[in-house]
């Protein structure tokens, strides 16, 4: 069966593709559905494109998948019946586990089980996963909390403008609390128009965050479409802001002085000076809340800059990797002799320097962890005493082609065949932790039942490795072995090519030397070892990218909020400004009297802002790289931005203030 995005991509939208026959490394199947479009496999983000019944293609795993219980190439997937949790799933099958683990020889025991979502992301990644969405859903939280207190502000001031017609209300025999439901009413019409263009708007632009491409022949596709779940909640928010502006002015509409009011006196204001009050702290809010979105957003920036400038422990430059399946030969000797010709024709090709076979590609975060011994062989007696490391099989030219540097000891060689005592490869953290008073080289090691063919799991120890990133940019350091591919075989290969040229030429070449092997190989997933890495780096660049977006949008909401007040108040003082000059005030004095509010309104949201902040930003601990969470420069850096915007939201009102006639200002009552 085949997906409806694979049928429409190969064979048109209107094609009738029923009973047609697709090639798979050579091999002909016949498509006998496609699946609706709504369906896009059992991992978030990764859709498949096409399922094949496991019978027919169970060959293409290993040539005894069916009997092999240390062949776990595969993965159980099913539902859970209604009622029942995932911890009762996972009691039961850890009982399951139980009796075959007695039964089953130690190469085949099961190390452990556990049910898990059907995700793509598990484990530490699932965490990563929850943490990011959990903290781009705090950062749209806080913008919406400025929105608020903009909007806020200006229904404020707008309530603040009718004051007479309010009054005139109330004398007439309005009640207060039917003035106050007419604003909420207003109020409600305002988020309600706001909550309509945002639903419209994400309608329009979840098409362009639908799909990610980490690599170029790999997109990341994310079901964004707003469902009723995400409608409900923009509902929710809708009433919430309705709510919080409706009521900023039914509070002060509840407390208007008639009498006052209707003499417009502008000296006074409805409940006395305790709008002006509330009004600064809305605005004080707003910068608050800028200032926390813009040390996230910097935090994450240098993040972003730290993480590409991260040792490795090897070389990402001049690299170009390509995925190999082997799998269907009948014995490991067949994929060996397979794998070699490939590393034999390819080695040939122009502009290339070296050729190595990995079972993946430096830093994977799906690079297999094992378990290892130095004292002695791994059993269910032992295992609880073995160090845990992640593991890669090489071929011998590896360390050419990554330029990772040998340290001590060799490396792999021709001779480390299937014929010969086997031999292992430990990086540095591995050595100085099994073996800290001593030296590695020459040392026993044991290995992992399920990783050795062998009855003798054990292996010397040839060569130390420098430490490198295996998993993840943020591991700590690590343990890990390299095992030679002669001695390991796998079906499955990512083919290493260190070149001078990485066009589209080198590929083709390679995808030729391929076919010229046998024309049912072929290389999938060809990409850069560079760009291999800034799979591993997208996170990071997403946050920052999202974090900025988020940052700016909080801080133009929080400059228009500010200019918006002290535009209102120079307007509503204009009488006292032109007393202040028609007494001896000069324009200076009076462009100092407004910018220094602005300057206190800013002071007042950085005195709250910068503790928060520094509470705040150590949630943001596990996704950043290479930088404190309370980054001193960054707090100093951002804290002076707000500052200094602050004094340019307040200069085009000031400048005006400066430019008003003392005599005009005082004709007005």
């Amino acid at each position: 069966m085949i997906s409806e995005s694979l049928r429409q991509r190969r064979f048109g939208p209107d094609s009738d593709v029923v009973g047609r026959q697709v090639l798979l490394t050579g091999m002909p199947y016949a498509i006998v559905g496609v699946v609706d479009r709504s369906f896009i496999g059992s991992f978030i983000a990764a859709p498949i494109d096409l399922w094949m019944p496991i019978e027919i293609s169970g060959k293409a795993l290993s040539p005894n998948w069916k009997t092999d219980r240390a062949d776990k190439s595969l993965s159980i997937i099913g539902r859970l019946k209604p009622g029942v949790t995932a911890d009762q799933a996972r009691g039961e099958l850890q009982a399951i586990a139980g009796v075959l683990t007695r039964e089953l020889a130690s190469a085949q025991r099961l190390m452990s089980i556990d049910v898990l979502p059907g995700t793509l992301a598990a484990g530490e990644q699932r965490r990563l996963a929850r943490v990011f969405l959990s903290l781009l859903l705090g950062l749209v939280a806080l913008v919406l909390l400025v929105a608020c207190a903009n909007v806020g502000n200006l229904m404020l001031a707008r309530v603040l403008g009718r004051r007479r017609e309010l009054a005139v209300r109330v004398a007439l025999g309005a009640s207060r609390a039917r003035l106050a439901w007419m604003l909420l009413t207003e109020s409600a019409l305002v988020a309600v128009a706001g909550g309509v263009v945002a639903l419209v708007l994400s309608l329009r632009t979840s098409r362009v965050f639908a799909s990610i491409t980490p690599l170029p022949n790999l997109t990341l596709r994310l079901d964004l479409r707003p469902d009723v779940r995400v409608i409900g909640l923009a509902v929710l928010a809708t009433l919430a802001a309705a709510a919080v502006l409706a009521i900023v002015g039914a509070f002060q509409a509840m407390r208007a002085e008639t009498a006052p009011a209707l003499k417009e006196d502008a000296a006074s204001s409805i409940g006395g000076r305790s709008p002006a009050r509330l009004r600064a702290a809305l605005a004080a809010v707003q910068i608050t809340v800028s200032l926390v979105l813009l040390i996230g957003a910097a935090l994450f920036l240098r993040s972003a800059r730290n993480a590409e400038a991260i040792e490795l422990g090897f070389e990402t430059r001049g690299v170009l990797a390509t995925d190999l399946d082997g799998a269907g030969r009948s014995t490991p000797a067949a994929n060996r002799r397979l794998f070699d010709e490939i590393v034999l024709r390819v080695s040939a090709l122009q502009s290339v320097e070296a050729v190595a076979l990995s079972t993946r590609a430096p830093l994977d975060s799906s690079t297999p962890v094992v378990r290892v011994n130095a004292r002695e062989p791994i059993t269910p007696a032992t295992e609880s005493t073995a160090t845990t490391a992640s593991m890669l099989v090489v071929s011998p030219k590896y360390f050419d082609v990554v330029k990772t540097p040998v340290v001590a000891g060799r490396v792999f060689s021709d001779r480390d065949d299937p014929e010969r005592a086997p031999v292992v490869i430990v990086n540095e953290t591995l050595a100085a932790r099994l073996w800290p008073d001593g030296d590695a080289i020459g040392r026993r090691l044991w290995l992992d039942p399920s990783v050795s063919e062998v009855s003798d799991t054990s292996a010397q120890v040839i060569g130390v490795a420098r430490n490198s990133k295996y998993l993840t940019l943020g591991e700590e350091k690590q343990g890990h072995i390299y095992l030679p591919f002669a001695q390991h075989p796998r079906p499955g290969m990512a083919l290493l090519i260190r070149s001078s040229d990485l066009t589209d030429r080198l590929t083709n070449a390679v995808q030729g030397a391929l076919r010229s092997v046998d024309p049912n190989v072929q290389g999938f997933f060809t990409r850069t070892l560079t760009e291999h890495v800034g799979v591993s780096m997208l996170p990071v660049r997403l946050a920052a990218s999202l974090a900025t977006i988020v940052a700016a949008l909080a801080l133009a909401l929080a400059v228009v909020g500010l200019y918006s007040l002290v535009s209102y108040l120079v307007a509503e003082r204009t009488h006292e400004i032109g007393l202040r000059m028609a007494l001896g005030a000069n324009a200076a004095d009076v462009g100092r009297l407004v910018l220094g509010y602005g300057f206190k309104l800013a002071l007042a949201g950085l005195s709250i802002g910068v503790p928060l902040a520094l509470v705040s930003s150590r949630l943001l601990g596990s996704l950043l790289y290479v930088v404190s969470p309370t980054d001193p420069l960054v707090f100093a850096v951002m804290s002076a931005t707000i500052l200094i915007v602050a004094v340019l939201a307040c200069y085009l009102p000031a400048r005006r203030a400066m430019r008003l006639d003392p005599l005009t200002a005082l004709r007005r009552s």
